[in-house]
């Protein structure tokens, strides 16, 4: 084998290398870029003059599309760590107080409409605890469902 460095990847599965948290790593980094309150504002902004430019709410929407909403049965676990990714990353963002008030409003509408949605599928365990979480959230604004995703080593991306 080969010896680990301070540039190996340290995953959830101690010393074996662990390809879920690599993916959540990376799925943490990009979630994290694509919902930067800083950027969101920049966003809201540009989209308010050019109607080309995406929404902060379409955004949105598409990440719960293309996460949440499709069905991936061949990589299940894989897909679960990044549904958490970004169910967590817009929490995040909602959290942050460099996001502005009408961008935070429009968060809360796209997880309105996440959280209705997860009432009609919520098929799984997993799902119905999340589902539980958001509807705390709602009551009391707490999110409980939140984890610190792997970091990616040191070095990344390059």
């Amino acid at each position: 084998g080969t010896s680990r460095s301070r540039e190996s990847f340290s995953g959830r599965t101690g010393r074996m290398f662990d390809p879920i948290s690599a993916a959540e790593a990376s799925a943490a980094y990009s979630v994290s870029l694509l919902l930067d309150p800083h950027r969101l504002n920049r966003l809201s902004w540009q989209q308010s003059l050019d109607n080309d430019i995406p929404t902060v709410s379409g955004i949105v929407n598409q990440l719960f599309n293309a996460t949440w909403k499709t069905d991936s049965e061949q990589h299940r676990q894989l897909s679960q760590r990044v549904k958490m990714v970004v169910i967590d990353s817009v929490m995040d963002t909602l959290a942050n107080p460099n996001l502005s008030p009408e961008n935070r409003l429009l968060l809360e509408g796209n997880l309105l409409v996440f959280t209705k949605w997860l009432k009609r599928n919520d098929d799984s365990l997993a799902d119905q605890a999340l589902l539980n979480h958001l509807n705390v959230f709602w009551q009391t604004g707490d999110w409980r469902g939140g984890f610190e995703a792997v970091k990616l080593p040191p070095g990344s991306p390059i």
